[in-house]
C-alpha cells in the first residue's frame, strides 16, 4: 500500500511539474514552434519505425543554437527508458526555421502503439 501511495504521489508531482512546464511554454512561442515541433515528431516517428518505443508522454523544453541545433534543456516523463530515447535522438537535430529564430520551445509528445506500431503525436 505504501509503494502504492509513494508511486501515485510521484505520478502526481510530474504531472504538476509538467503544467507548470507547459505554462511557461505559452509565453515563448514564436511563429516556428509548429514547424519545430513537427520535425522533432518526425524524427521520433523514424526512430519508431527501427527500433521500440514504450507507450508514454513526454514535456521536452529545449533550445536552438545559432547554428539550428536542439540541445535539451529538460525532459520530464514517468518513463526513464524512454526520457533515455528522446535524449538521444534529438540532441545536436538539425532543424529548419523559416523567419523568426526561436530561442527555445516546448513540446509534449505521446506515443501510442498502434497495428504494432509506434505512433508520435505532439503539442506545441
Amino acid at each position: 500500500m505504501e509503494k502504492l501511495i509513494k508511486n501515485t504521489l510521484l505520478v502526481v508531482l510530474m504531472s504538476i511539474s509538467g503544467l507548470a512546464m507547459a505554462d511557461e511554454g505559452g509565453a515563448s512561442k514564436c511563429s516556428n514552434s509548429k514547424s519545430v515541433a513537427s520535425q522533432l515528431n518526425r524524427k521520433m516517428e523514424e526512430i519508431a519505425s527501427q527500433q521500440a518505443i514504450p507507450n508514454g508522454t513526454v514535456m521536452i523544453r529545449y533550445t536552438i543554437d545559432e547554428d539550428n541545433k536542439i540541445h535539451i534543456a529538460d525532459i520530464q516523463t514517468n518513463d526513464l527508458s524512454l526520457k533515455e530515447i528522446v535524449m538521444n535522438s534529438l540532441e545536436g537535430q538539425s532543424v529548419k526555421l523559416k523567419g523568426e529564430h526561436c530561442n527555445e520551445g516546448f513540446v509534449r509528445m505521446n506515443f501510442v502503439e498502434t497495428n504494432s506500431k509506434t505512433k508520435s503525436h505532439f503539442q506545441f
